[in-house]
C-alpha cells in the first residue's frame, strides 16, 4: 500500500473512488490542452472537483442506483470528467455575460460623457 493512498485514506472513506473521480478530471484537463501558464490552476480546478464529486456526489449515485464496487469506480471517472467539463461551459457562459454587461456598462458611460462634454462647450 503507498504512502499517497493512506494519506488519501485518512480523509475519505472511499480513496478508491476518490481517486477514480480525480483521474476522470485530470484526463479532461489533459485530453484538452490550455496555454501553459493556465495548465496549473487548471490542474488544482481538476483536482478540486474530482475531489468534491467523490465525497459527496458519487457515493449518493452509487447508493442510489446500487451499484458494485467496481461500478461505483467507473461512474466516479465519467463524473469526474464531465464534471469539469461542465465548469467549463458554466465559466464560458459567465465570461460572455460578463463581457456583454461590461460592453453595454463601457457604451452608457461613454454616452454620458458625450452628452457632458457637449453641454459643457455650449456654456
Amino acid at each position: 500500500m503507498s504512502s499517497g493512498y493512506r494519506f488519501i485514506s485518512l480523509f475519505l472513506e472511499n480513496p478508491e473512488t476518490t481517486a477514480a473521480a480525480i483521474s476522470g478530471s485530470v484526463t479532461e484537463s489533459l485530453a484538452h490542452p490550455r496555454k501553459l501558464k493556465l495548465v496549473l490552476p487548471y490542474l488544482m480546478k481538476a483536482l478540486i472537483v474530482g475531489f468534491l464529486l467523490a465525497k459527496f456526489v458519487n457515493p449518493a449515485i452509487a447508493e442510489k442506483l446500487k451499484l458494485s464496487q467496481k461500478e461505483t469506480l467507473a461512474i466516479s471517472f465519467i463524473t469526474g470528467f464531465a464534471g469539469l467539463k461542465i465548469i467549463n461551459i458554466g465559466e464560458k457562459a459567465i465570461d460572455k455575460e460578463l463581457e456583454r454587461r461590461i460592453y453595454i456598462a463601457k457604451n452608457a458611460l461613454q454616452s454620458i460623457t458625450t452628452d457632458s462634454s457637449k453641454t459643457g462647450d455650449d456654456s
